[in-house]
């Protein structure tokens, strides 16, 4: 699809907006955007404390996890899988990744975080925030009619590959900053690796229904194969360790548990992954099963995540 095709079709839909104004913001307009100036001036001033490191690097792992949330509901929309839950979820990663993007480009005081005074960290932010204004016109409008047509859909799948690059960058601005000022501990970097997990489960569910949609096989089918062979990776890395990646097995009941279940989840679902993988497909008997399995090797994967920041 052109650039003008998706940049016409974008504006078209600003333009149906405009007059539901009123009814969007109360839709979605997150509570950090009522924080008063006062105290994101305060956060400004402020430095990064230890805790804060943390909490910054899993924002900005946030809105990657988020455009993969919105790309997997508004494919699970299209394909009419639980439509009025999907819309529900779908609002809801809308309105964190908005709130992760408010927080990190101004600072919140309350939860520790300064206002970016790093460049290039800045810059990182201010390409986000810009794939971000064309990406999020696909995802009100979805929201708003509960339903998403097929031009729509390819429209979001081709402006979502600009919104991770963005998201991506800025990762990458805030974990060498943190490294260079040897800021990030081990325990951390386990927690962002972990956390890193949930983001491809999203990316592994979101490839599966494109390709089950006949959205770019040829170009999905061989990511998806690299997606789940990394995900196997650090998962078995979180439980045995791997010293390549930086991964350390850490001794707690609750974290070894947590990552039983998650691996007993991933054993379910992988041969149905692999069918598609492989080109077998995925019959349509089957998606509304393969939907809940990856439903729940999120939440597991989530539980491993909140184990691992309470350590």
């Amino acid at each position: 699809m052109s650039q003008k095709v998706i940049q016409s079709a974008c504006n078209n839909y600003v333009t149906q907006l405009i007059g539901m104004a009123v009814f969007v913001i109360a839709l979605i307009a997150p509570a950090e955007h009522m924080r008063s100036g006062s105290g994101r001036a305060a956060a400004a001033e402020k430095q990064f404390s230890t805790d804060a490191v943390k909490t910054t690097l899993r924002r900005v792992n946030g809105l990657e996890t988020q455009v993969q949330r919105i790309t997997v509901e508004m494919a699970q929309i299209a394909l009419n899988l639980d439509k009025s839950a999907s819309v529900v979820r779908l609002q809801k990663a809308y309105n964190r990744f908005e709130q992760n993007l408010s927080i990190l480009a101004r600072g919140d005081a309350a939860i520790g975080i300064p206002a970016p005074s790093d460049p290039k960290i800045k810059g990182a932010l201010g390409e986000v925030q810009v794939a971000w204004n064309t990406f999020r016109s696909n995802v009100l409008q979805t929201i708003l009619k509960k339903d998403v047509s097929r031009t729509n859909l390819v429209i979001l799948a081709e402006l979502d590959q600009t919104l991770i690059a963005a998201t991506t960058q800025a990762q990458k601005a805030y974990r060498e900053k943190f490294l260079s000022q040897k800021m990030v501990s081990l325990s951390t970097l386990t927690l962002i690796q972990a956390e890193r997990q949930s983001y491809l489960a999203g990316r592994i569910t979101a490839e599966i229904w494109l390709i089950t949609l006949n959205y770019e096989v040829s170009r999905l089918r061989p990511r998806l194969a690299e997606n789940v062979k990394r995900f196997s990776r650090v998962l078995k890395g979180l439980r045995k360790g791997d010293p390549e990646l930086q991964l350390f097995p850490i001794d707690n009941p609750s974290l070894r548990a947590a990552l039983r279940r998650t691996q007993s989840v991933w054993e379910r679902v992988l041969p149905h992954v692999d069918a598609v993988v492989t080109g077998r497909g995925l019959p349509t008997e089957l998606h509304v099963r393969v939907r809940g399995d990856m439903e729940k090797l999120r939440d597991t994967m989530e539980k491993v995540v909140d184990v691992l920041a309470r350590l």
